[in-house]
């Protein structure tokens, strides 16, 4: 692992992704265990409404993946990134601004949420192979897992904790603009 880590260092800009990816995954992983309480209570659903919107996330998922699928290589890696962060974080936000009437609207950014998802990050392992030495991506790959797997403790400890003083809707919406305040960081990237 402390190759990987000396092969990112080395190559400043797969740093400076892996920063902005491990953030996004810091803000989103604990977003997806927070859909029952915001339809429970924001939204005063019940158990089949948060059934809708876990199987409506994971729908977006599976066509964002699809989508990826199709297109393959026809755009530039970092700006489908970034396009993926921007529409996941204007999702989160509008997420938490919705009024408790208005579900439905909830559930289509609940896809939305869920087709970002590959479109940041598969671009982004997919540009760490274009980058990396191919001898170095196992132990590369192994490395930004386990960020990405440190990062998911702490996001939802901070995600409890923040909940607990506010609320989850708030979570979403301040969840969301850290997104969106990432995505444009990681369009000066360079």
């Amino acid at each position: 692992m402390k190759e990987g880590y000396y092969a990112i260092v080395k190559h400043r800009l797969v740093l400076k992704l892996t920063t902005v990816m491990i953030v996004v995954a810091f803000l989103y992983i604990p977003i997806g265990t927070y859909f029952p309480l915001m339809v429970r209570n924001h939204f005063e659903k019940g158990v089949i409404e948060a059934g809708i919107v876990e199987v409506v996330f994971a729908i977006g998922l599976i066509v964002g993946a699809s989508l990826l699928g199709v297109l393959g290589d026809r755009f530039d890696k970092i700006k489908t990134m970034v396009a993926g962060m921007m529409l996941m974080g204007v999702a989160l936000f509008i997420s938490g601004l919705l009024l408790p009437s208005t579900f439905y609207v909830f559930v289509v950014m609940s896809f939305l949420i869920g087709l970002a998802g590959p479109l940041f990050s598969a671009p982004f392992y997919a540009f760490i192979q274009t980058e990396i030495e191919p001898h170095l991506l196992g132990r590369v790959f192994s490395f930004v897992t386990s960020l990405s797997l440190l990062a998911t403790p702490i996001g939802f400890g901070l995600a409890g904790l923040f909940t607990e003083l506010t609320n989850v809707a708030t979570l979403f919406a301040v969840a969301g603009v850290l997104i969106v305040l990432n995505a444009a960081l990681a369009m000066k990237i360079k």
